[in-house]
């Protein structure tokens, strides 16, 4: 059984489900910027034993088991952010396992806005991330007054479940998603590159 919280579905544990969502449209598409306009610098972290590229510019925002980086912006705006975090599970997961830690992360993301504005679109199961077959959904939600889309991405590889975040303004999320896309296939096994 699923009950609705806010406009989230969410199951008897409390965990979202994915849902179908109208996204708002904007009356103005802001203009894409390219990746290639970033100078991007690679990072790697031998406990989650993956390396990636961010932008140069950008901050880290330190985690034991995340690696997370955040735009630096004016008082006000919202920073657009970028993390990776892996589970190590005993067993290989199947797809089952995926998913629910893919909807366990999304819990966690879900009590960090205004939890009744807080959307989830449809699962999309026909992409892929580091190589392998990923799951992934977006997001859409309020932190104050601004209006916040976010997409997650998940994988498996050997026993270890790796997740991707990106998360910006609404009114910037359009402009930055080819450089999103261009950090998410960055994401590889250290010494893959």
């Amino acid at each position: 059984p699923t009950q609705n919280t806010g406009n989230v579905e969410a199951n008897q544990d409390g965990n979202p489900t994915a849902s179908p969502s109208e996204m708002p449209q904007s009356s103005v598409a802001p203009a894409s910027i390219d990746a290639s306009a970033y100078q991007f610098s690679t990072v790697g972290s031998n406990s989650l034993g993956i390396t990636l590229q961010y932008p140069s510019q950008w901050e880290n925002i330190p985690g034991i088991y995340t690696i997370c980086y955040r735009e630096s912006v004016e008082e006000g705006d919202f920073p657009a952010r970028m993390a990776v975090t892996s589970k190590k599970v005993v067993h290989t997961p199947d797809e089952e396992d995926i998913v629910d830690q893919l909807k366990s992360y999304l819990k966690t993301i879900y009590t960090q806005y205004d939890t009744s504005t807080f959307e989830v679109t449809n699962l999309n199961q026909s992409i892929s991330f580091m190589g392998k077959q990923g799951y992934s959904t977006t997001y859409l939600a309020y932190s104050g007054e601004i209006e916040v889309k976010g997409f997650v991405i998940a994988c498996a590889i050997e026993r270890n479940i790796y997740v991707f975040h990106f998360c910006a303004s609404f009114a910037d999320y359009s402009s930055m998603e080819s450089m999103m896309q261009y950090m998410c296939k960055s994401v590889a096994l250290a010494g893959e590159n």
